[in-house]
């Protein structure tokens, strides 16, 4: 592909998943008040411990053995 139609299809492709992001997230609101109106309770996991304990968990593992220098600094970047 051509540089224009390169950054035309990404600009199709951002526009794609904003768009599926927020049907989603609407979706999910609209689920989650079901369920409260069902009398259920919603509980929030504490995103940032489990993320520490899943990377310490497969940092220990030979998983990451093999892995350049930085790789970790770029995962956790995004």
């Amino acid at each position: 592909m051509s540089p224009d139609q390169q950054e035309e299809f990404q600009a199709a492709a951002d526009e794609a998943i904003a768009w599926s992001t927020e049907h989603h997230l609407a979706q999910e609101a609209e689920l989650g008040a079901f369920f409260e109106s069902e009398g259920l309770k919603i509980s929030t996991p504490d995103v940032d411990a489990f993320g520490q304990r899943a990377q310490g968990m497969y940092l220990n593992s030979e998983l990451s053995r093999d892995w350049p220098d930085g790789m970790l600094d770029r995962i956790n970047a995004v």
